[in-house]
């Protein structure tokens, strides 16, 4: 009986330090990602500036990045059980696979939505905007890709699940 209280334990800290591990290193990868994707500026340097439109925007798409990947990261820090417990560590392996591919999608997504919000306003530049320093406009366009992070996480989900059951 203790042995197995002392596994749970030991499993418990593991999920817990992996979930921490793979929430971190996605918004990293994510928010790269994303710094490479918008060439208009350099965010990192905009917010070590002090810019605190730039830094409103990305704290909101990091929101958004945690809410579409949070299923993946959830399921695949489950899977440690049975691959610790049972020797599954494919199982580990192919949900760490569809983490990456969440956190891929997500990045996609949030790309593709404020590529949208910029063009459906012909005669503002949201990314100008901000840039500049506009924060209400950042609040804005930030305010838009968690809405739209809320209604995706879903389809991110199905997907995921999709490929977890193909695997």
């Amino acid at each position: 009986m203790l042995k197995t209280f002392l596994v749970g334990v030991l499993v418990a800290l593991v999920q817990l330090f992996l979930g921490l591990v793979f929430s971190v290193s996605a918004i990293s990868a994510g928010l790269t990602l994303l710094d490479r994707l918008t060439k208009e500026a350099d965010e990192w340097k905009l917010i070590k500036k002090g810019n605190v439109a730039v830094g409103v925007l990305y704290g909101m798409v990091t929101l958004s990045l945690i809410i579409m990947i949070e299923p993946s990261v959830l399921a695949t820090v489950t899977s440690v059980s049975g691959a610790i417990m049972a020797g599954a560590w494919l199982a580990f392996v192919l949900q760490l696979l569809t983490l990456v591919i969440a956190l891929l999608l997500s990045v996609l997504m949030i790309y593709t939505t404020l590529r949208v919000v910029d063009g459906l306003t012909a005669d503002v530049s949201e990314f100008g905007e901000i840039i500049k320093g506009n924060v209400a406009m950042a609040i804005l366009t930030g305010s838009m890709v968690l809405a739209v992070s809320l209604v995706l996480r879903s389809g991110i989900l199905y997907i995921v699940t999709a490929l977890t059951g193909a695997i």
